[in-house]
C-alpha cells in the first residue's frame, strides 16, 4: 500500500463526481481516506485485517499517538458511513454530497501525507 494509491483513488472519485457519478464518487472518496490510513498504519508494523480496524487503529495509533488531527479520524469514520450508505442505495448521493466527502478524503490524505514526511524527516 502506498500513498500514491490512495491519491489516485482521489483523483477517480474527483472524475466520477465530474461525470455525475456522485454515489461511486463517494465511494472512490472513501478508499482515498482508507489507503491513506491503511499505509500510515503499516509503517507502524500494524495490519488490520478490516475496514473496522483500520479506522479503530487510525484512532489509536495516529491520532491519540502520533498527533494527528482527531477530524482526521473522525472524517474517516463519517467517509466510511458515507460509503456504506452509498453503496447500499439508501439515499440518493448529491453533487453537494459528493464534492464535501471527496474534501474530507483530500484532508485525510493530506494529513498522513504530512505525517508521513515528518516522521522520515522530511
Amino acid at each position: 500500500m502506498t500513498i500514491e494509491r490512495a491519491r489516485q483513488s482521489l483523483a477517480a472519485a474527483r472524475l466520477l463526481h465530474d461525470e455525475g457519478f456522485y454515489g461511486q464518487a463517494v465511494s472512490q472518496a472513501y478508499y482515498a481516506a482508507f489507503y491513506a490510513g491503511r499505509h500510515a498504519l503499516e509503517t507502524l508494523g500494524e495490519f488490520p485485517s478490516k475496514h473496522s480496524g483500520v479506522i479503530q487503529k487510525f484512532g489509536q495509533r495516529l491520532v491519540v499517538e502520533g498527533g494527528i488531527d482527531p477530524a482526521q479520524g473522525r472524517r474517516l469514520r463519517i467517509l466510511f458511513d458515507d460509503r456504506l450508505k452509498a453503496d447500499c442505495g439508501e439515499a440518493d448521493v448529491t453533487s453537494a454530497e459528493a464534492e464535501a466527502d471527496i474534501a474530507d478524503a483530500k484532508a485525510v490524505v493530506d494529513a498522513v501525507d504530512a505525517w508521513l514526511a515528518e516522521r522520515s524527516g522530511g
